[in-house]
């Protein structure tokens, strides 16, 4: 069986902050930032659902809306995740996102 993989540096960090902001249902929202086909920016509100991976988000958001169509164009993408009462902000640089 392989070992998993080891948790990039940042997710303790990830971690101790959303515990710093409590049960708050913003602690769960971050922005996605994208391009559109005509190369023009894009930002949107996700909701984060847990981990796929050891590095990895499961995002939630309607496979109908023009983001789905956007990473399928694109896949580089952004991610700002402001968390308040923790008074900290991460923002990660997706190598590829998945539909």
């Amino acid at each position: 069986m392989p070992s998993p993989d080891p948790l990039p540096p940042w997710r303790p960090l990830l971690r101790a902050a959303r515990e710093r902001e409590g049960r708050s249902p913003q602690a769960r929202w971050l922005q996605l930032a994208t391009l559109a086909p005509d190369g023009s920016p894009r930002v949107r509100t996700l909701v984060f659902r847990g981990w796929a991976e050891s590095a990895s988000l499961d995002l939630l958001s309607d496979a109908r809306s023009a983001k789905a169509a956007e990473v399928e164009h694109q896949p580089l993408v952004e991610l700002c995740w402001l968390l308040p009462k923790a008074r900290v902000q991460f923002r990660l640089q997706i190598g590829r996102a998945h539909v």
